[in-house]
């Protein structure tokens, strides 16, 4: 956006084209309180591309559109035909001229000597500041500061190709590098130590492009990734995985702006969306809350699976052995169409009724603590997801870049009747490798 009068200056001086039809300084100064100077029906030419130099910046690529502007005043016209339509780059950002670069040179060695190379553009010396952030992307191969006399600082060469190479000068100078001529067209050198989306030298303009818009950058690193956008000057960084929930499906991990955490690690609430059912709310960091933690009286294990148990009153089956065998699961019994399955724990010790190898009793009092209300994970399978970056599918790890970040999640949770007929039928083998009915289909897309 257009934001402040010196940006706005920029747009409005010195001008000069055979085919401008209307004086741009008219039009962009709204300091001007009326409209005199703006014809009835003017038009800006549709592709007109220039250079101007205002306050030692230069503006290259200006290309406007703009047509029929109606004679409606200043303000108007300056605030809807021009900043809408022509949103503007922040000045400076890229500090990498690739018009002043050295083709088919590379530095090769810590006193910045040169040698001819085929694959790699040496560019001309960058003024730095110290104590300032500054990092070059999408990678280097070469890397030297120099002081103000341009003499070689020791100690600061790099030889190695690196992606996003980010430093601080310790003093006032210079920085110079050399990168693949394959990047001629994405080479940036910018005030900070992540990466931002790229743009030319100079001070750029495109109808329609919103330079204020957020870009994202993605690292994605096997089942886990961060987000990194750029709000206000200040890095917000989100971390997620793909399988962190309690039901292994997406989770936020953490979030952080600048130095401040927003949240920190381990974000099991309900922003991972579960939904309710007439089984209680299940998915995302829900579980069925009709089954029952116990400990273990008698060293049950995996040939127990699927055994009948009652407290003489209701049916349950084992589930699940869990906590390294320390604590089981049981399932209660269902009843109805659709179905329901209470959530109130037994009245009496749990015999066993059919298929148990180890018969011993369940102490109905040796709930574990904490899991009176249930839950039992996963409650889901046949679960994917997926990151797209600017509708592109995010499938190898490594850092990305772009503008829009989204991830589409989807699994089924299970259908619990289904889960408890096929324990009963399938003695000893665990639920999770049982192919269990589904349910409800859920589709969640985070952006």
């Amino acid at each position: 956006m257009i934001r402040n009068r010196n940006e706005k200056t920029l747009a409005a001086e010195r001008i000069a084209a055979d085919n401008l039809k209307v004086n741009v300084t008219d039009i962009v100064n709204d300091d001007t309180t009326g409209g005199e100077n703006v014809p009835a029906s003017a038009e800006i030419v549709k592709t007109h591309r220039t250079e101007i130099d205002a306050n030692s910046q230069s503006i290259s690529e200006l290309t406007v559109q703009v047509t029929e502007l109606q004679n409606t005043g200043v303000d108007t016209v300056a605030r809807e035909s021009i900043t809408q339509l022509a949103d503007y780059s922040p000045v400076g950002k890229n500090l990498c001229d690739k018009s002043k670069r050295t083709q088919n040179v590379t530095m090769s060695s810590s006193s910045g000597d040169t040698i001819t190379t085929s694959n790699y553009d040496l560019y001309d010396y960058i003024s730095v500041e110290a104590g300032v952030a500054y990092v070059i992307s999408p990678s280097i191969r070469h890397f030297l500061l120099f002081n103000t006399a341009k003499i070689a600082v020791a100690g600061t060469y790099i030889s190695t190709l690196t992606s996003n190479y980010s430093f601080t000068p310790s003093a006032d100078g210079y920085a110079r590098f050399d990168a693949s001529n394959a990047n001629v067209e994405t080479q940036m050198m910018e005030v900070g130590s992540t990466p931002t989306r790229y743009y030319p030298y100079g001070y750029n303009c495109k109808v329609g492009e919103k330079a204020n818009k957020l870009t994202v950058q993605i690292t994605n690193s096997g089942v886990n990734a961060s987000i990194v956008e750029d709000v206000n000057g200040k890095p917000l960084v989100t971390a997620i995985s793909n399988n962190g929930s309690l039901n292994g499906s997406f989770r936020f991990e953490s979030i952080k702006f600048g130095d401040s955490a927003i949240v920190s690690s381990g974000l099991y609430n309900d922003d991972i969306t579960p939904i309710r059912t007439q089984m209680g709310t299940i998915g995302g960091n829900h579980g069925f809350t009709c089954v029952r933690k116990f400990t273990n009286p008698d060293v049950k294990d995996t040939s127990d699976l699927g055994s009948v148990w009652t407290d003489g009153t209701r049916e349950y089956v084992l589930m699940a052995i869990v906590d390294e065998g320390v604590n089981i699961v049981m399932g209660g019994s269902y009843t109805g169409t659709p179905i329901t399955s209470d959530t109130v724990s037994p009245s009496a010790n749990l015999t066993h009724v059919s298929d148990a190898t180890h018969t011993g009793a369940i102490d109905y009092t040796t709930i574990v603590a904490g899991s009176s209300s249930g839950n039992m994970y996963p409650c889901i399978a046949r679960g994917s997801v997926n990151y797209y970056l600017d509708g592109n599918i995010l499938t190898a790890d490594g850092t990305y870049m772009g503008d829009e970040f989204k991830v589409c999640e989807s699994y089924e949770i299970l259908d619990y009747a289904d889960l408890y007929d096929k324990c009963k039928a399938n003695i000893g083998s665990a639920y999770t490798v049982l192919d269990i009915d589904g349910a409800v289909l859920v589709q969640n897309t985070f952006k």
